[in-house]
Protein backbone atom coordinates (compact mmCIF):
# COMPACT_ATOMS: atom_id res chain seq x y z
CA UNK A 1 0.00 0.00 0.00
CA UNK A 2 2.84 2.34 0.67
CA UNK A 3 4.55 1.60 -2.11
CA UNK A 4 1.53 2.23 -4.46
CA UNK A 5 1.25 5.70 -2.20
CA UNK A 6 4.89 6.52 -3.23
CA UNK A 7 4.22 5.78 -7.13
CA UNK A 8 0.92 7.97 -6.84
CA UNK A 9 2.60 10.89 -5.42
CA UNK A 10 5.47 10.56 -7.52
CA UNK A 11 3.31 10.42 -10.65
CA UNK A 12 1.43 13.78 -9.47
CA UNK A 13 4.50 15.42 -9.15
CA UNK A 14 5.91 14.39 -12.67
CA UNK A 15 2.45 15.61 -13.92
CA UNK A 16 2.88 19.16 -11.87
CA UNK A 17 6.14 19.84 -13.45
CA UNK A 18 5.40 18.68 -17.11
CA UNK A 19 2.14 20.83 -16.56
CA UNK A 20 4.18 24.21 -15.72
CA UNK A 21 4.00 26.31 -19.00
CA UNK A 22 6.74 28.10 -20.80
CA UNK A 23 6.06 32.11 -21.58
CA UNK A 24 8.71 33.77 -23.68
CA UNK A 25 7.81 37.75 -23.19
CA UNK A 26 8.35 39.57 -26.19
CA UNK A 27 9.56 43.25 -24.74
CA UNK A 28 9.24 45.17 -27.79
CA UNK A 29 5.91 44.60 -29.19
CA UNK A 30 4.69 42.34 -26.72
CA UNK A 31 2.90 39.44 -25.46
CA UNK A 32 -0.57 38.14 -25.08
CA UNK A 33 -0.36 36.64 -21.42
CA UNK A 34 -3.92 36.42 -20.69
CA UNK A 35 -4.32 32.60 -20.88
CA UNK A 36 -1.32 32.46 -18.54
CA UNK A 37 -2.96 34.72 -15.91
CA UNK A 38 -2.47 33.08 -12.25
CA UNK A 39 -0.37 29.97 -13.43
CA UNK A 40 3.25 30.14 -11.99
CA UNK A 41 5.43 29.53 -15.39
CA UNK A 42 9.23 29.63 -16.28
CA UNK A 43 9.20 33.47 -17.97
CA UNK A 44 11.80 34.15 -20.65
CA UNK A 45 12.01 38.08 -21.08
CA UNK A 46 14.94 39.37 -23.08
CA UNK A 47 15.29 42.85 -22.32
CA UNK A 48 17.25 45.43 -23.72
CA UNK A 49 19.16 47.77 -20.98
CA UNK A 50 20.84 50.93 -21.46
CA UNK A 51 23.73 52.27 -19.34
CA UNK A 52 22.34 54.45 -17.08
CA UNK A 53 18.79 54.81 -16.27
CA UNK A 54 15.89 52.69 -17.30
CA UNK A 55 12.17 51.80 -17.26
CA UNK A 56 10.50 48.75 -15.87
CA UNK A 57 7.29 46.91 -15.72
CA UNK A 58 6.52 43.19 -15.56
CA UNK A 59 3.61 40.99 -15.55
CA UNK A 60 5.27 39.10 -12.92
CA UNK A 61 7.46 39.96 -9.51
CA UNK A 62 10.86 39.35 -8.92
CA UNK A 63 12.48 39.14 -5.46
CA UNK A 64 15.68 41.10 -4.46
CA UNK A 65 18.05 38.62 -5.56
CA UNK A 66 16.40 38.21 -8.74
CA UNK A 67 16.51 41.09 -9.32
CA UNK A 68 20.48 41.18 -8.71
CA UNK A 69 21.18 38.48 -10.65
CA UNK A 70 19.41 39.53 -13.58
CA UNK A 71 20.44 43.60 -13.68
CA UNK A 72 23.97 43.71 -11.33
CA UNK A 73 24.00 43.90 -7.41
CA UNK A 74 24.99 47.29 -7.56
CA UNK A 75 21.67 48.04 -9.90
CA UNK A 76 19.13 50.48 -8.27
CA UNK A 77 15.47 50.22 -8.20
CA UNK A 78 13.18 53.37 -7.37
CA UNK A 79 9.54 53.63 -7.40
CA UNK A 80 7.45 56.96 -8.03
CA UNK A 81 6.47 58.25 -4.06
CA UNK A 82 5.68 61.89 -4.72
CA UNK A 83 5.30 65.13 -6.70
CA UNK A 84 4.83 68.50 -6.12
CA UNK A 85 4.53 71.40 -8.19
CA UNK A 86 7.18 74.19 -7.94
CA UNK A 87 8.33 77.25 -10.47
CA UNK A 88 5.83 76.11 -13.07
CA UNK A 89 7.96 72.51 -13.43
CA UNK A 90 6.76 69.40 -11.75
CA UNK A 91 9.07 67.81 -9.16
CA UNK A 92 8.93 64.01 -9.02
CA UNK A 93 10.25 61.91 -5.82
CA UNK A 94 11.41 58.78 -6.50
CA UNK A 95 12.16 56.47 -3.55
CA UNK A 96 14.46 53.72 -3.54
CA UNK A 97 12.73 50.18 -2.94
CA UNK A 98 15.29 47.61 -3.90
CA UNK A 99 14.69 45.30 -0.78
CA UNK A 100 11.34 44.63 -1.66
CA UNK A 101 12.15 43.49 -5.10
CA UNK A 102 9.78 44.00 -8.45
CA UNK A 103 6.24 43.84 -7.97
CA UNK A 104 3.97 42.34 -11.02
CA UNK A 105 2.15 45.56 -13.00
CA UNK A 106 4.62 47.78 -10.92
CA UNK A 107 6.32 50.67 -12.89
CA UNK A 108 9.80 51.48 -11.53
CA UNK A 109 13.17 53.55 -12.60
CA UNK A 110 16.11 51.27 -12.93
CA UNK A 111 19.80 52.64 -12.88
CA UNK A 112 21.58 49.65 -14.66
CA UNK A 113 25.44 50.09 -14.62
CA UNK A 114 26.91 47.38 -16.64
CA UNK A 115 27.36 47.87 -20.73
CA UNK A 116 24.59 48.43 -22.77
CA UNK A 117 22.65 45.35 -24.24
CA UNK A 118 20.50 42.63 -24.01
CA UNK A 119 19.77 40.88 -20.09
CA UNK A 120 18.01 37.77 -20.58
CA UNK A 121 15.39 37.81 -17.39
CA UNK A 122 14.71 33.26 -16.92
CA UNK A 123 12.85 33.08 -13.72
CA UNK A 124 9.85 30.81 -12.28
CA UNK A 125 6.93 33.32 -11.14
CA UNK A 126 3.51 33.56 -11.32
CA UNK A 127 2.12 35.42 -14.44
CA UNK A 128 -0.45 38.53 -12.74
CA UNK A 129 -2.75 40.45 -16.19
CA UNK A 130 -2.93 43.54 -15.14
CA UNK A 131 -2.69 47.27 -15.75
CA UNK A 132 1.03 48.52 -14.48
CA UNK A 133 -0.26 52.43 -13.03
CA UNK A 134 0.55 54.33 -10.57
CA UNK A 135 -0.65 57.99 -9.47
CA UNK A 136 0.17 60.26 -7.44
CA UNK A 137 -1.59 63.77 -6.74
CA UNK A 138 1.03 67.20 -7.64
CA UNK A 139 1.28 69.20 -4.25
CA UNK A 140 0.30 72.51 -4.83
CA UNK A 141 -1.95 71.85 -7.72
CA UNK A 142 -4.94 70.32 -8.68
CA UNK A 143 -2.73 67.90 -11.61
CA UNK A 144 -2.42 64.34 -11.29
CA UNK A 145 0.70 62.84 -12.72
CA UNK A 146 0.37 58.39 -13.59
CA UNK A 147 3.67 56.26 -14.12
CA UNK A 148 2.53 53.70 -16.78
CA UNK A 149 3.68 50.32 -18.19
CA UNK A 150 3.35 49.54 -21.51
CA UNK A 151 1.84 45.57 -21.56
CA UNK A 152 2.36 45.87 -25.36
CA UNK A 153 3.58 48.39 -27.78
CA UNK A 154 2.28 52.15 -26.95
CA UNK A 155 2.47 55.60 -29.24
CA UNK A 156 4.80 58.15 -27.18
CA UNK A 157 2.08 60.83 -28.33
CA UNK A 158 0.88 62.90 -24.81
CA UNK A 159 3.63 61.32 -22.90
CA UNK A 160 6.77 61.72 -21.15
CA UNK A 161 9.64 59.30 -21.26
CA UNK A 162 13.39 58.90 -20.74
CA UNK A 163 15.47 58.63 -24.34
CA UNK A 164 17.95 56.31 -23.99
CA UNK A 165 20.75 58.79 -25.72
CA UNK A 166 20.55 61.03 -22.45
CA UNK A 167 19.69 58.90 -19.29
CA UNK A 168 22.72 59.61 -17.56
CA UNK A 169 19.95 61.16 -15.32
CA UNK A 170 16.11 59.69 -14.82
CA UNK A 171 14.83 62.69 -16.71
CA UNK A 172 11.37 62.46 -18.47
CA UNK A 173 10.81 64.70 -21.43
CA UNK A 174 8.28 65.60 -23.96
CA UNK A 175 8.70 62.66 -26.85
CA UNK A 176 5.81 63.73 -29.09
CA UNK A 177 8.49 63.41 -32.07
CA UNK A 178 9.89 59.89 -31.01
CA UNK A 179 8.15 57.37 -33.65
CA UNK A 180 9.08 54.23 -32.22
CA UNK A 181 6.89 55.02 -29.23
CA UNK A 182 7.36 52.68 -26.28
CA UNK A 183 7.86 48.65 -26.63
CA UNK A 184 6.62 46.79 -23.91
CA UNK A 185 7.84 46.03 -20.08
CA UNK A 186 9.01 50.19 -20.45
CA UNK A 187 7.19 52.89 -18.62
CA UNK A 188 5.68 56.22 -19.61
CA UNK A 189 4.53 59.12 -17.63
CA UNK A 190 1.32 61.27 -18.57
CA UNK A 191 0.60 64.62 -16.58
CA UNK A 192 -3.51 65.68 -16.73
CA UNK A 193 -2.43 68.71 -18.22
CA UNK A 194 -1.29 67.02 -21.18
CA UNK A 195 3.07 66.72 -21.87
CA UNK A 196 4.70 70.98 -22.08
CA UNK A 197 5.43 71.24 -18.53
CA UNK A 198 8.84 70.56 -17.27
CA UNK A 199 9.47 67.49 -15.14
CA UNK A 200 12.15 67.30 -12.51
CA UNK A 201 13.24 63.86 -11.20
CA UNK A 202 14.49 63.63 -7.26
CA UNK A 203 15.69 60.84 -5.67
CA UNK A 204 14.69 60.40 -1.87
CA UNK A 205 14.58 63.93 -1.71
CA UNK A 206 12.06 65.33 0.91
CA UNK A 207 14.27 67.35 3.16
CA UNK A 208 13.49 70.31 5.41
CA UNK A 209 17.02 72.31 5.16
CA UNK A 210 20.74 71.46 4.83
CA UNK A 211 20.87 69.59 7.95
CA UNK A 212 24.09 68.21 8.44
CA UNK A 213 23.37 64.14 7.55
CA UNK A 214 22.21 65.70 4.33
CA UNK A 215 25.41 66.91 3.72
CA UNK A 216 26.88 63.64 4.05
CA UNK A 217 24.10 62.18 2.17
CA UNK A 218 25.38 63.70 -1.00
CA UNK A 219 28.83 64.40 0.02
CA UNK A 220 28.59 68.27 0.71
CA UNK A 221 31.35 70.56 2.53
CA UNK A 222 32.34 73.71 2.31
CA UNK A 223 33.76 74.03 -0.61
CA UNK A 224 30.51 71.66 -2.80
CA UNK A 225 28.96 74.20 -5.72
CA UNK A 226 25.85 74.21 -5.72
CA UNK A 227 24.06 74.89 -8.91
CA UNK A 228 20.42 75.57 -9.91
CA UNK A 229 18.03 74.08 -12.70
CA UNK A 230 19.22 76.25 -15.08
CA UNK A 231 23.07 75.53 -14.35
CA UNK A 232 24.11 78.83 -12.89
CA UNK A 233 26.06 78.53 -9.88
CA UNK A 234 24.66 79.69 -6.45
CA UNK A 235 26.45 81.23 -3.70
CA UNK A 236 24.62 78.99 -1.42
CA UNK A 237 22.06 76.43 -1.13
CA UNK A 238 18.21 78.18 -2.38
CA UNK A 239 15.11 77.09 -0.87
CA UNK A 240 13.82 74.86 -3.84
CA UNK A 241 15.54 72.71 -6.29
CA UNK A 242 19.63 72.64 -6.21
CA UNK A 243 22.01 70.71 -8.03
CA UNK A 244 24.66 69.03 -5.38
CA UNK A 245 27.32 67.12 -6.75
CA UNK A 246 24.75 65.65 -9.97
CA UNK A 247 22.52 65.33 -7.61
CA UNK A 248 18.96 67.23 -7.13
CA UNK A 249 17.87 68.21 -3.65
CA UNK A 250 14.70 69.85 -2.38
CA UNK A 251 15.02 72.16 0.21
CA UNK A 252 12.09 73.65 1.68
Amino acid sequence: MKKFILIAMAVVGTLSVSAQQKVYLSTYTGTNISKFSGQECTITAPRYMCKGWNTVALPFSMSESEVNAAFGDDCRLERLASAKSYNGAVVLNFQDCKSGGIQANTPYILYYTGESGTKNIKVTAVVEQGIAVRRVNVEGSDEEVAMWGAQMQESSKGRYGILARDNAEASFVNVDNINTGFGATRCFITLSSGNNTNLVTTHNAETTGISSSLKDNVGMNSDTPVYNLSGQQMKTVQKGVNIINGRKVIVK
